[in-house]
């Protein structure tokens, strides 16, 4: 090809240098067109073959390929191949010239590599994120180091292409500066590890809960990347957080509850302790009357009378043996009542437990498992609970306490 275009320019009447100088951008020109005609060439029936296999299929394969280009890029590959080829047609006596068309196509490779790899990971990606186990285990930090490690590998390649160096070479060059590049880039390390360790250890999901007071996030994580973790609060702004504060600093985890598909209720109605007394038979009547608490008032004076007869206690004075109590029939009605309600989970834990008494009264907690996570559900499900048992409390002869406000004269 060389010696026929050399011939032609020389026929023409231009001189040997001309004709040399034009040779060679004729090749370079015919060689562009080339690869143009190949690209446009492999681009449309690479797209055809894709769109047609897209029809007869319903894999979601070729239909995120076309949408991030990877069938563009791949015919993009093939320019600095169809630059070899061209290469090795040339006489060998054209050794500069070889070289610097040889230059060209590696240099062209490691410029479309990057993009190449890039396509073909945001496919993967997109993909991935379609599995139900990306929510488990999300990649999306992985692949951009992935990313970010083919820039930097033709990066270095494209370099010592240009200098005619072994990349080893290069990346030994390069290591004198590691130790700076580690210094500037310490926080994207740190984010890096701790984004690994978030996934390994399978401490965060997209999706989940969480509940990060120094950050004040509070809402589900929509995205994690390499180094930060993009949550949606609850009010419908957005938080950023690093990926190394979660593993430096506390947060809370809100996935275990919602597998459960129950949210803990655990909240005390404190009792004026001024109220508390013995029940007497006419105070047992009337508790009797209450349909859930007929057999247990039944069966506990029973149980406290046989007591008192078998130890002979003198039941004329209060003080002695057992007696039953208004709070302790009231957490008994509380424990009942929670034990039958149809919004809370029979198979987790149900208790109604006494605290200590503090300045606020007698707190009679309880403790149950809604049957719902939804946050506007379970507010009423623990609301009507708790407004049932503050209606009933003075059914026990018992006040709920609040604080009594004096005015000085």
């Amino acid at each position: 090809m060389y010696g026929f275009l050399y011939e032609l320019f020389q026929r023409i009447g231009l001189s040997e240098v001309t004709a040399i100088a034009f040779s060679y951008v004729a090749i370079c020109a015919l060689i562009a067109i080339v690869c143009y005609l190949v690209h446009v060439l492999v681009e449309s029936i690479t797209k055809k073959l894709a769109n047609r296999e897209i029809l007869r299929s319903r894999h979601k394969w070729f239909n995120v390929s076309l949408k991030h280009n990877v069938f563009h890029h791949i015919a993009n590959m093939l320019i600095p191949v169809t630059i070899t080829l061209f290469t090795n047609a040339l006489p060998g006596t054209n050794i500069v010239f070889q070289g610097f068309l040889m230059k060209t196509a590696g240099v062209t490779a490691a410029i479309i590599s990057p993009f190449l790899i890039n396509s073909l990971i945001n496919t993967a990606d997109e993909i991935y994120k379609q599995n139900k186990i990306s929510k488990s285990k999300p990649l999306h930090g992985l692949f951009q180091v992935i990313k970010i490690s083919a820039f930097i590998i033709c990066i270095i390649a494209g370099i010592s292409v240009l200098m005619g160096q072994n990349p080893i070479t290069l990346i030994g060059g390069i290591g004198a500066m590691t130790a700076v590049l580690t210094l500037i880039f310490k926080d994207v390390i740190v984010g890096f590890t701790a984004g690994l360790v978030l996934i390994s250890e399978d401490l965060i999901r997209i999706g989940d809960w969480i509940e990060v007071p120094r950050h004040n996030a509070n809402g589900y994580v929509v995205d994690l990347s390499m180094t930060t973790v993009k949550v949606e609060n609850f009010d419908k702004t957005f938080t950023s957080i690093p990926a190394s504060s979660l593993i430096s600093d506390s947060f809370i985890n809100w996935r275990g509850m919602t597998d459960s598909g129950g949210r803990r209720i655990k909240r005390a109605i404190h009792i004026d302790l001024r109220d508390v007394r013995f029940c007497d038979d006419e105070m047992l009547k009337k508790f009797e009357r209450i349909a859930i608490l007929k057999k247990y008032v039944i069966n506990r004076k029973a149980e406290i009378d046989m007591h008192n007869k078998e130890n002979g206690v003198d039941t004329s004075c209060v003080v002695n043996g057992r007696r039953m109590t208004n709070i302790g029939v009231f957490r008994a009605y509380i424990q009942l009542y929670i034990e039958q309600h149809p919004r809370l989970q029979k198979n987790k834990t149900i208790a109604t437990r006494q605290l200590s008494s503090d300045r606020y009264g007698i707190p009679l907690e309880v403790i149950a498992f809604a049957n719902s996570v939804e946050f506007a559900e379970y507010e009423v499900i623990q609301s009507d609970i708790f407004d049932h048992l503050y209606a009933v409390a003075k059914e026990f002869e018992l006040r709920v306490y609040q604080c009594q406000i004096t005015q000085n004269d």
